[in-house]
This record gives C-alpha cells, structure tokens and sequence, in this order.
C-alpha cells in the first residue's frame, strides 16, 4: 500500500510540472511573438537615428518607398519595417497605380458614422459639380470596407492596430483616426500624389477644384482655425485640417521628416502640423495678430524660408468665404464651397455637427436610407447615392424623379 501511494504521488508530480513546463513554454513564445510585432514607446526620439538600417531594409520593398522613408509619428506608431509589410500599403499602391492623375480626394470614416460618409459622399458626387476626382475613403473599419465594396466605392481598409504600437496605448477613437490618417497622408504623398484632406463633416457645397489651381505654387493649403490655443494666441490664426492639400514635393517632405524627428505630446494631426511650421518660424505676411479671422474675408499667405535645407516654403488659408466654420449661416449657403461648420460648444458631438448641417441645408441624407438600401442592395456608386437622397433636396442633388 505505502509503495502504492508514493507511486501515485509521483505520478501527480509528473502531472502538475509537466503543466508548469508547458505554460512556461507557451508564454516564452507569446513573448517572443509580442515582441517581434511591437517596440517600445520612444521617450527620446533625438536618440533615434533616421536611417534604415540593414536589419530594417529587409523588410521594406525598396519599389514602394526609399530608404530616407518614416513614418510621421514613431513615438504612437509601430516601427516603419513592420507597418510596411502591412497588406494595406500594398492595396494603396495598386489603387495609386489605377488612377489618373496626380491628386488624391481623401476621406476617413468609421461603421459608426456611415451616415456622415453617405452625406458627404452624396456632396461630393451629386453636389459638387463636376464631381470629384480619384475620391478613395480611408476605412478605418472592416464592416465599412465591405459595405463600400459591394456599391463600387474605392475603400482603403486601415485599422489602429495596423499602425498603432499597443504600448502606446491609444484608446481614444478620435486620436487613433488621426495618427492613422496622417500616416495613410504621408505615404500617399511619398508616393508621389498630391492629396486634398477633407473630414467628412467638411460638406462639398460646389466642387473647391478650382480654388485649389488657383494656388499652384503653394505647398500647404488649409482653411481658418483654432487649434492649437497656444499657437492662435501667438499667431491669430492656424491651420485647419478638416479641408486641406498637402503637396507631394521635396518641400512637404521635408515637413515630413521634420515631423517625424520630433515627439509632439498630442496625437492631433492638426495640432502637430502647425507645430512643424512654428518650428519653421512660418511669418504669416499678410496678417495681423490683431485682425478678427471671423471678419476678414480674403484668404491668409504665409511663408517658411530655410537655410538648411535651402528653400521657401509657401503655406495658404481659406478664408470663411469660402469653407465656413463658426460663421456658417444658412441664408449664404449658396456662397460656400464647403459647409464645415462647428458643433456647438455645449455639445461638440458628431450628431450636434450633423444637425447644423441640416439647418444649414447641408443634410442629404434620407433618413430611411438604410431601408432603402436594402430594396436594392447591389447599386453601384451613384445610383446607390440618388437612391438613399432625401428628395426634399433633390433640388440640389440633381436626383429629383
């Protein structure tokens, strides 16, 4: 009996450490994959040298970027070796090499917010006239990706986690959307394409083309803003980036790079571009600190010259005339060519902004639109667009029966 019992003892030994020997095992794996996909969050990015190495060139595909190539946020961002493998980058590549011309119309959006996209997608199609060119929506979603599949719009599925490093610890959708977006952004430009910005609650009310060909010789071009407060304190004004082009030349690469050499404390896409252009010490040459920005009605010039590299860099700001922000009214609706107007200030929510679009006229979106969507659930671009139309304002979207 008592030989019996040590051999049972021994026997549950051998159980419970070969247990142990397992999990341990297993967890010096997950570890070894954890740290093969993510890095540590960079504290100093000035100890960071902005060369690829051999080891990171391995798994760049020198056909899609350079070696001088970085992402513009490293300190959020997963290293540039391992977002670049990502299938993404690959499918924006196919779509850049699909499309004519050198500008990109882009656009970013959530599942959440598919009636925004639609009402903005309807503006820029049905509203805009001639409609927009090369209009590719930045999904950040795979539910939305597919929806957009299916109706023929061109969609580029990019996730947070594709870009984001976990250990940045990014939880905050508003914050993800724009560190993934200023990366999308950045490549696109790198590849060689202009690209025109818009938020989606940027509504089209005339197609901006033409203002846009006006300022050829620009690099930078935003509308009004406010944010950040500290640099509108110190200049009067700043770079708003719900609509903006940002130019594909040696000059925006230079921003870029320059972006990417420094650790911003925001993850805000408009607040680290307009740090980029204090750090050039952008003179703003045809403004006053003094002037009101929501009364002056002609746009704002501003200028970067450097030494090192030598050159000048020329940045432009819509004026209010054109794209409205606080000063949207409704009875000069026809004078706009993008309705961008801010939620108020006691409810800065999505549906707050979508409801001082549909005062101001600028809501085309039926609401039964996805009842209608399922009446006809295969439509392909603009039919599906004049099919989900609210026709009470068919007037302007040329989709009256």
């Amino acid at each position: 009996m008592r030989w019996q019992w040590r051999k049972t003892v021994i026997y549950l030994l051998l159980i419970v450490g070969g247990a142990a020997l397992y999990h341990l095992m297993l967890q010096l794996q997950l570890d070894t994959v954890y740290e093969a996909e993510v890095v540590p969050v960079r504290k100093d990015t000035k100890k960071r040298e902005h060369k690829i190495d051999k080891e990171d060139k391995e798994g760049i595909d020198e056909k899609i970027v350079s070696s001088s190539f970085h992402f513009p946020q490293p300190h959020y961002s997963k290293p540039d070796r391992i977002i670049l493998k990502s299938a993404w980058v690959h499918s924006l590549k196919d779509y850049l090499d699909s499309v004519q011309g050198k500008q990109i119309s882009l656009v970013t959006s959530s599942r959440e917010h598919t009636d925004v996209l639609l009402n903005w997608l309807i503006s820029a199609y049905l509203i805009a006239k001639p409609p927009l060119d090369n209009i590719l929506v930045l999904s950040m979603d795979k539910e939305l990706h597919t929806t957009l599949d299916v109706h023929g719009f061109s969609s580029l599925y990019v996730s947070a986690e594709m870009v984001i490093s976990p250990r940045a610890n990014i939880t905050r959708v508003f914050s993800q959307v724009h560190i993934v977006r200023l990366s999308v952004i950045r490549l696109i430009n790198h590849l060689g394409f202009d690209v025109i910005n818009y938020d989606c609650d940027a509504i089209l009310l005339k197609n901006p083309q033409r203002l846009f060909d006006s300022k050829k010789d620009v690099d930078l071009i935003g509308t009004f803003g406010r944010g950040p407060i500290t640099l509108y304190k110190k200049w009067g004004v700043t770079l708003n980036t719900g609509v903006m082009m940002i130019r594909a030349n040696e000059r925006i690469e230079f921003l870029w790079e320059t972006m990417a050499r420094r650790e911003w404390t925001t993850t805000d896409d408009q607040n680290s571009i307009n740090r980029v252009l204090d750090s050039f010490n952008i003179n703003w040459v045809d403004f006053k600190k003094s002037e009101n920005i929501e009364d002056r009605k002609y746009d704002i010039l501003g200028l970067v010259k450097l030494n090192e590299p030598k050159f000048k860099m020329f940045v432009s700001l819509f004026s209010f005339e054109k794209v409205c922000r606080r000063t949207c009214r409704p009875e000069r609706r026809q004078d706009y060519y993008v309705w961008h107007a801010l939620a108020i200030a006691e409810n800065r929510t999505v549906a707050n902004k979508m409801n001082q679009a549909k005062i101001g006229g600028a809501w085309f979106l039926s609401p039964q639109w996805e009842e209608l969507t399922m009446t006809q659930p295969t439509l392909q671009q603009e039919e599906w667009l004049i099919l989900v139309t609210d026709k009470s304002t068919c007037q302007w979207t040329n989709s009256c029966d």
